[in-house]
């Protein structure tokens, strides 16, 4: 069965921002936010049988707020480069949010990496629910 705490609670632009763990039988657990629905750490043991992160992270949760890497979070709504900030869909012209240069990354200065998820624990999972409308970003349609 798997063990949810809460780690951390902050809050950021008015929003509660938490650092959960999941932790396993053997004691292996990650560690995830609500903010960018990101993955903090996979600690795992090593060979010394102490616990290891195995994965690239920031050491404090307040460092993701100004992320420019991505780092363990959801990439939205579009992953890479779209060229010049556009694309057209269903014969439709689409100028979304240019923040890479002249080219949109990783869904714009709105992508989901910079949101915060609302987040229910049930017994041995976490669930993380986003809502983007239509336009943010330039991006057609509710997600």
């Amino acid at each position: 069965m798997t063990k949810i705490s809460i780690q951390q609670s902050v809050t950021y632009k008015q929003r509660e921002v938490v650092l959960l763990r999941l932790t396993n039988t053997s004691g292996s657990y990650i560690e995830i936010t609500n903010y960018g629905a990101s993955i903090v750490s996979i600690v795992v043991p090593n060979k010394e049988g102490g616990g290891e992160n195995v994965i690239l992270s920031y050491n404090n949760l307040e460092d993701y707020f100004c992320d420019t890497f991505y780092l363990g979070s959801i990439i939205g709504r579009y992953a890479n480069r779209i060229s010049n900030g556009q694309f057209t869909l269903n014969g439709q012209t689409y100028q979304t949010d240019k923040n890479d240069g002249k080219n949109s990354n990783h869904g714009g200065y709105n992508g989901f990496n910079t949101k915060t998820f609302d987040y229910k624990i049930n017994e041995d999972n976490v669930i993380f629910q986003l809502d983007s409308p239509d336009g943010e970003g330039g991006f057609p349609g509710n997600v």
